[in-house]
């Protein structure tokens, strides 16, 4: 396992001596169980919109929040045997060796995998599709075009497959082979962060829940920028938080250098990205670090993601002749999701055209219009808020609609019935992650800085999906994170600490 330096002093971060909680530490703890109660009444709203088409309004509203208010009910009533449960487990899979878990974790995953594309074979569609276009034309020495724009789609997926199928051509099984490459880097960087920040029990539960995750398997057939982001950012995550404990600043820096390349190409890859280190900054702050470490910490991070992305930015200035860092396609989606015809989601026309227009012109145009809207609707923006946060905690079926009911031409009873699997697997691990946080709400956990980096990030997506176009595989990304989130639950500290009466 090379994935973290030899030198690296790993410790489980929860064990740590502390004074107390901070106000503005437990305002965070306080803010993730606040967003996962959200989840849960968000799962059955949109479950119930769709299957009333948007009536009944208020009472789809009551019987989502009766839902969220009891599954939060039991959470608290059942937390301390589901956390002894999950410890039993954890236990017993801590037995097993690092290589040997790793090396079944990772060959399980492969399996059921290969055996849900062979089942479910899947043609690429829609955004899917387009990426494999624009591969293919990178491969044929063809400009990065897509037939009206030069910058619309960003560079990271299509760059990722080109070399692929430079390599291997063009064959039907490239793009489940790669799925598979990144489950397995994901599991190593999954297990990797869970181990630093927890331990042992918690990195096997960690892997486990992303093993049988059912949405990431169900996309293992598709060309899905999400899974290609899943490894970098959770890589990121884990490279940053190594960074702030090696003492060796040489050591250090070339980990801080990787957090910025890695956001980098999650950025090419998903844009919305881009502003991901103003978390780190958040996450800094909070642990009061001191001016210079902040300044040498965020700047080395900020400049290895510009140096990734400005050549990108470089060929966008040569062939628009306009200043566009990776996309134009920024302005259509923040007006398609705050304009008098939105609902939060993709909608296909807006409330004002903007086929008028050239991609750089089109992406202004999209943000001055969306911007006016706001400012006339603060009601409709509101309430567009809340549904556009209902889109992105509100179910975990993307796999399910693009690899069995589109890409698949499966409908009816088999859709429904791996939609309603995904979406209960969600819902069970927003119980997962409110277990955790009541268990150790009190506790040195809630001073841990690397737990709070774990829930800055999911703060992030849902912050950004409140205001740009929303949707479902926007959380993909966090899957890695929110693994290890749902997997503390199975750890316990060496000494209990008191509880703190502040």
């Amino acid at each position: 396992m090379a994935i973290l330096p030899s030198q690296t002093k790993i410790e489980p971060a929860f064990d740590r001596d502390s004074k107390g909680p901070d106000k503005l530490v437990s305002v965070l703890w306080l803010t993730c169980a606040i967003v996962v109660v959200y989840a849960m009444f968000s799962v059955p709203r949109k479950a119930l919109e769709l299957s009333l088409s948007g009536q009944f309004h208020a009472l789809v509203n009551l019987t989502s929040a009766l839902v969220a208010a009891v599954s939060a009910w039991l959470c608290w009533r059942y937390h301390a045997s589901l956390a002894r449960l999950v410890r039993d487990a954890a236990n017993v899979f801590a037995r097993i060796g690092e290589g040997r878990w790793l090396l079944l974790v990772i060959g399980s995953g492969i399996l059921i995998r290969l055996a849900w594309v062979w089942y479910f074979p899947t043609v690429q569609t829609s955004d899917h599709a387009t990426y494999v276009v624009l591969a293919k034309k990178l491969v044929a020495g063809e400009p990065y075009f897509d037939g009206e724009a030069y910058s619309n789609w960003p560079p990271g997926l299509p760059f990722f497959l080109a070399a692929n199928l430079f390599v291997f051509g063009d064959r039907p099984w490239v793009i489940p082979l790669l799925n598979l490459f990144l489950y397995a880097l994901a599991t190593l960087t999954v297990y990797k962060l869970a181990y630093l920040v927890a331990g042992e029990g918690v990195s096997r539960v960690a892997t486990l829940i992303l093993l049988f995750w059912p949405n990431d398997i169900m996309c293992t057939g598709l060309a899905k920028k999400e899974l290609l982001i899943l490894p970098m950012l959770t890589g990121a995550i884990l490279a940053y938080v190594t960074a702030r404990r090696t003492v060796n600043s040489a050591e250090s820096f070339w980990l801080l250098a990787a957090t910025g390349g890695l956001l980098g190409a999650a950025s090419l890859t998903q844009p919305s990205l881009v502003l991901f280190p103003s978390a780190l900054v958040f996450y800094e702050l909070t642990q009061r670090t001191s001016a210079r470490k902040f300044t040498v910490r965020i700047g080395v991070v900020v400049v290895a993601m510009c140096v990734l992305i400005l050549p990108w930015s470089i060929r966008n200035y040569l062939v628009l002749r306009a200043v566009v860092p990776i996309s134009t396609a920024g302005g259509e989606g923040f007006y398609s999701a705050n304009n008098g015809l939105a609902t939060g989601s993709h909608v296909p026309v807006y409330e004002r055209s903007l086929d008028q227009f050239d991609e750089v012109t089109r992406s202004k145009m999209g943000y001055r219009w969306g911007l006016e809207w706001i400012a006339q609707h603060p009601g409709g923006f509101l309430e567009l808020t809340v549904n556009r946060q209902v889109q992105v905690l509100g179910e975990d079926g993307d796999g399910a609609y693009w690899g069995v009911k589109v890409g698949g031409g499966r409908e009816g009873l088999v859709y429904l019935i791996t939609k309603g699997i995904s979406n209960a697997y969600w819902m069970a691990l927003m119980f997962l992650i409110l277990a955790a946080v009541i268990i150790h709400w009190r506790r040195r956990a809630a001073l841990s800085p690397d737990i709070l980096l774990l829930m800055l990030s999911l703060f992030y997506v849902v912050a950004i999906d409140s205001i740009f176009q929303s949707g479902s595989r926007h959380h993909m990304p966090l899957m890695g994170t929110l693994s290890v989130l749902a997997a503390l639950v199975a750890y316990r500290p060496q000494v209990e600490p008191a509880l703190s009466r502040s």
